[in-house]
């Protein structure tokens, strides 16, 4: 049986109010019952004051209210003599400990299976490699391991370098991957100070490994963007209730945008590829109706409402990772625009590192991300914050990437139609939100809140959506779904339906200077060559 126990930092209670600069509150966990994730949490609290709050954070890593106190099953406190002292519960989360002034124990059971803190008991295969900065572990946990590392070591070596070049900075000695492979189709990634853990299906390294590298460039370079260059508005950090901030958008999607150029300098990707990448997501976002009523701050703000199946209605809410990652590569264009080629993303993320994460502060949201902008360029970006950041203008794409020969293109296309909406998240089954009226889909037997579980033989996940239109109009859909507990089989025919598809595409005539430019955009001038 292979053991994985996730040790996570939500289910440490902590002591609320001042305390002595000295004092030490100790933790002490231990595998209560290793087969069913259970694990025994003891608090030492030193002698000093007689009362204490205990607090139990009711979020941690994703940005949703997730009462970890669910997972508690009992919490006593003693003194250290064994006599069982007060412990009054005050909310679902807190509770009032007395009589303490000689010191506590408090010790607590939690089922633990919470990917927010690498720490991780099991049967893991590991490789390790030396590369610019320090040292690198790669850790594992698949069926055939060992495998898969001849084909995953590289490209994440690729990662690493072009990433530490593109930043010219080193702020570890010691870097660890965690990945996690299975048959499921769920996939994800979570950024920590000196590692990430991600999960991905086993098949994303089986043959292109396109999607491993684009989650392994987002979540390395995380280890800059939001870990050490982080908005003011997540700081301090309060794990009693939402911290909202309206900066996701650049701490989320501008660094999927730095994480494409890096993989570009990496040779991990093409230009080819990348533009056909940037097309989907234009594609994305202009087919979000919300676009027109959603800024890319409010998105931001918006995050605690992602678990809620109906805010993923496309006309309610759009994407900060997707609007985010498309601003993050205008305002990469607009900055090289103003200051032929001197200035860019990579030289704004450069100079946010020296003047935040390196002194120890905190950047002012969009704000100081304009005035950096602003500062190193000399040109006035306000309106480009104002229209496309904090407002729901409709984006100009072809003024943005005229300057490197490319314009942006539309078809319409006939597209399979699937007759509902849903919407996956977080590790989730997708869900079903909405069945089109008089649709094939209804006259199946879909309903509203049915959890779909598997696509013609295939387990539903992230890539739903994509699985589905690949079958095209006319093609046999079977669904399993869940509906009450209950399995069912359903199948219909899938409809047609028209939509407009964007392409980002060359201009009819390309000058030298605009093929130069666009060379430089993507791989990097003399000044800073492809990795």
């Amino acid at each position: 049986m292979l053991l994985r126990i996730r040790i996570a930092c939500a289910f440490v209670l902590v002591s609320l109010g001042c305390a002595p600069v000295l004092a030490t509150v100790r933790y002490t966990i231990t595998l209560a019952d290793p087969a069913r994730h259970l694990v025994q949490v003891s608090m030492e609290i030193p002698a000093g004051r007689e009362t204490h709050e205990l607090q139990l954070p009711v979020w941690n890593a994703l940005y949703q209210i997730r009462d970890f106190v669910q997972f508690m099953n009992k919490i006593v406190a003693k003194d250290l003599s064994g006599r069982t002292l007060p412990l009054q519960q005050q909310n679902k989360s807190r509770w009032l400990l007395r009589e303490a002034g000689d010191g506590a124990r408090v010790e607590y059971q939690m089922f633990s299976d919470e990917p927010d803190s690498p720490v991780e008991i099991g049967t893991l295969a590991e490789r390790d490699f030396d590369g610019r900065c320090g040292k690198y572990r790669v850790v594992a946990d698949a069926t055939g391991a060992d495998a898969i590392f001849p084909k995953i070591l590289p490209p994440i070596e690729h990662v690493v370098e072009a990433a530490t070049a593109w930043m010219n900075d080193c702020p570890f000695q010691t870097y660890t991957f965690i990945y996690h492979f299975s048959d499921s189709a769920n996939s994800g990634g979570m950024e920590h100070a000196y590692s990430t853990a991600i999960t991905e299906p086993l098949g994303s390294v089986q043959n292109d490994l396109e999607r491993f590298t684009a989650v392994t460039a987002h979540e390395f370079f995380h280890l800059w963007d939001v870990k050490r260059i982080r908005p003011q508005s997540l700081e301090p950090v309060d794990y009693t209730k939402e911290d909202y901030t309206t900066a996701l958008w650049f701490s989320e999607g501008v660094d999927t945008a730095a994480a494409d150029k890096i993989r570009l300098r990496a040779g991990l990707l093409d230009e080819q590829r990348y533009l056909d990448r940037l097309s989907q997501a234009i594609t994305e976002l202009e087919n979000q109706p919300a676009h027109l009523t959603q800024s890319a701050e409010q998105s931001s703000l918006d995050a605690w409402l992602e678990k809620y199946p109906h805010y993923g209605l496309p006309e309610r809410s759009i994407s900060y990772y997707n609007k985010g990652e498309l601003l993050g590569v205008l305002l990469d264009l607009k900055m090289r625009q103003a200051t032929h080629g001197r200035e860019s993303l990579q030289t704004l993320f450069r100079w946010m590192n020296e003047h935040f994460a390196k002194q120890g502060k905190f950047f002012d949201d969009s704000d100081s991300v304009r005035a950096g902008a602003e500062k190193m360029t000399g040109a006035d970006f306000g309106e480009f914050f104002a229209d496309y950041i904090s407002g729901v203008q409709e984006i100009p794409w072809n003024s943005f990437f005229e300057s490197v020969g490319l314009k942006v293109g539309t078809v319409e296309a006939t597209l399979t139609h699937r007759g509902f909406d849903a919407v996956q998240k977080f590790d989730q089954s997708p869900g079903v939100v909405r069945v089109a009226p008089g649709s094939a889909a209804e006259q199946a037997g879909l309903k509203s809140g049915d959890t779909l579980l598997s696509i013609n033989g295939t387990a539903a996940g992230r890539t739903f959506e994509q699985q589905i239109e690949a079958l095209g109009p006319g093609a046999a859909l079977r669904l399993r779904v869940r509906r009450d507990g209950v399995p069912y089989d359903l199948h219909w025919k899938l409809e047609a339906q028209k939509m407009k598809i964007y392409h980002v595409e060359d201009l009819p005539s390309i000058s030298l200077a605009q093929r130069a430019e666009r060379k430089a955009w993507l791989f990097g001038d003399a000044s800073t060559p492809p990795q």
